[in-house]
């Protein structure tokens, strides 16, 4: 049952410049092209997208992947006129603020839970923030660029999701993509995350490439840190449980400020290598810019 301000049913033929496009219901005003998840929160809590909302602003960690995401979007989109950019699993819309505020970029974001979405529309209304599934997107060639900040590894058919993004892009568009790296730093906190899956470089590239897209740029994030992030993993076991209520998902977040500083400040290296065109090759996360191919 989804909850909210409801209007009825419509459809919208400019989403994709086909008559048949298909229908949506506006609900407090976002609207939704998979109402019945709109608030499914099976794998990630409704509750958690506020904390998580504050959570950003000062995390060492969710700053530098922006600062990360912006140089390469700079490098490899911006030209002339305006770029359209579409970013699924927006979430709080954190990442896409960042984006909204470059120059020469129309945004979008896409996000599944509704909670998030309103989140999103408030953080950053300039910018449409729509719901879907991203196992089924209603566009066809319509964005120059779309983003998945770590997003796929929630998803257990991420290959479908991938020939949706190749769906979506314009001829030559590019994918930008994050992911949790190295499946031997599995732990609780990726089961209590909803996470399906922590990728190896060569599974990740195997799947695009067979998918249609070819590879611009690939490297490791959080190199850097690794080893904290390592010890961390090691150390911690599972996270903070709380009697009756559910697993605190976002305890690997709660760092000591003078920390916090001090991973900031390190992070900065591996912006610095990537901002140059390097290529860290190990870290906790993987991060690709992809280039629509041939079908």
């Amino acid at each position: 049952m989804v909850s909210g301000k409801l209007s009825t049913l419509r459809r919208n033929p400019s989403l994709n410049g086909k008559m048949n496009a298909p229908p949506f219901v506006v609900i407090d005003g976002i609207r939704c092209f998979a109402p019945r998840l709109a608030e499914s929160y099976k794998d990630y809590p409704k509750e958690i997208y506020t904390a998580l909302a504050k959570i950003e602003e000062r995390h060492f960690w969710f700053r530098s992947r922006n600062a990360v995401i912006r140089q390469l979007v700079t490098k490899y989109v911006l030209g002339s006129g305006v770029r359209r950019f579409l970013e699924i699993g927006c979430g709080t819309g954190y990442v896409l603020k960042m984006l909204a505020a470059i120059p020469g970029l129309e945004c979008t974001g896409a996000e599944v839970h509704l909670q998030g979405a309103q989140i999103a529309k408030a953080r950053v209304p300039s910018s449409e923030i729509i719901q879907l599934d991203a196992c089924d997107i209603p566009f066809e060639g319509t964005f120059d660029a779309v983003g998945a900040f770590d997003v796929i590894e929630h998803i257990e058919f991420d290959e479908k999701v991938i020939q949706n993004l190749h769906r979506v892009l314009k001829d030559e568009g590019h994918f930008f993509l994050t992911v949790p790296q190295h499946p031997f730093l599995w732990s609780p906190q990726d089961e209590f995350a909803g996470h399906k899956r922590r990728y190896t470089r060569s599974e990740l590239l195997s799947k695009l490439g067979r998918n249609g897209f070819r590879i611009e740029y690939v490297g490791s994030f959080c190199c850097t840190v690794f080893p904290f992030m390592l010890l961390s993993r090691l150390t911690r076991g599972n996270p903070a449980r709380t009697k009756g209520k559910a697993p605190d998902i976002l305890a690997e977040f709660n760092v000591f400020e003078p920390l916090n500083s001090l991973l900031r400040l390190l992070m900065r290296l591996d912006e610095t290598v990537i901002r140059y065109g390097g290529s860290l090759p190990f870290g906790g996360s993987l991060i690709v810019v992809a280039r629509k191919g041939a079908p």
